[in-house]
């Protein structure tokens, strides 16, 4: 505790010195506290505690690379807060982080498609606001949600998103299937 003192010290034949010792408590651990990221599901970011402390102590631990260092990298699967201890000597603070998670859209190529060879179908794509059908083969194109097939022969299409509102992309596809009736 901080306050004056008067220290003696021993030798093991008994002599002793005292001497008066002024111990002083100052705190100069410092720290920017952190902005709250958000991400797509299925990224990662970089959290970094801007701080001169030595120990580094995170919580919980699940989404993140370390949990003993300033700059973890977090990949969460849902939003999650992120506790951080920061110690220097006896001196620590505590700063909290939240990591928002925008979850991944999910596409849907919509029904099948049943034609006669020479007619189209169009394709009724949803779930984003930036779309991929692949292969692009028979379509008018394959950037719009409701691209038009003039298939030739019976064909599956695979629907990506490439991103939605919020710029994510989906994790996962989703097909449909243009059923062609030969002539």
């Amino acid at each position: 505790v901080a306050g004056n003192y008067t220290v003696t010290v021993r030798d093991d034949l008994g002599c002793s010195f005292t001497f008066p010792v002024t111990v002083t408590m100052s705190n100069n651990l410092t720290f920017t506290p952190q902005v709250d990221p958000t991400i797509c599901e299925g990224n990662s970011t970089q959290l970094n505690l801007v701080s001169n402390a030595t120990v580094y102590s995170w919580t919980p631990s699940a989404g993140l690379s370390s949990t003993s260092i300033a700059n973890p990298v977090a990949n969460p699967v849902i939003t999650t807060e992120y506790i951080v201890t920061a110690t220097l000597d006896l001196c620590n603070i505590i700063d909290t982080v939240i990591v928002n998670v925008n979850p991944a859209p999910v596409p849907d190529a919509g029904p099948p498609g049943f034609i006669c060879y020479g007619q189209s179908y169009q394709l009724q794509g949803s779930g984003g606001v930036q779309y991929s059908w692949t292969p692009s083969t028979y379509l008018d194109n394959p950037s719009l949600p409701n691209a038009i097939s003039n298939a030739a022969r019976t064909i599956m299409y695979t629907l990506s998103i490439l991103g939605d509102a919020n710029g994510c992309p989906s994790l996962t596809t989703d097909t449909v299937t243009v059923d062609v009736t030969p002539p």
